[in-house]
């Protein structure tokens, strides 16, 4: 994902309105599909650090349910890669 479109889908994290920043967290399971492992090593650690430096309440909610969706589809991503493995 270039730098300009990443920048501007993380406002979804900040967006005053709830719809926007629920389309954002719907939008995950897209994104890591699209753009794989490289991406949501970089989306997860922007996560961590936005969760420990803004105090905003939405913020943080967004935040969570951001990195539970990524970890989600990322360890579901995992599982099916070793069942191809494995079997």
């Amino acid at each position: 994902m270039t730098k300009g479109l990443e920048a501007l889908f993380m406002c979804y994290l900040k967006d005053r309105a709830a719809a926007v920043r629920e389309l954002g967290i719907e939008r995950i399971p897209q994104l890591i599909k699209a753009f794989g492992a490289t991406w949501i090593n970089t989306f997860v650690g922007k996560l961590g650090d936005l969760l420990s430096k803004d105090s905003n309440y939405s913020t943080k909610i967004t935040v969570l349910y951001s990195l539970q969706v990524s970890s989600i589809i990322h360890a579901d991503d995992r599982t099916n890669t070793r069942r191809r493995i494995c079997c």
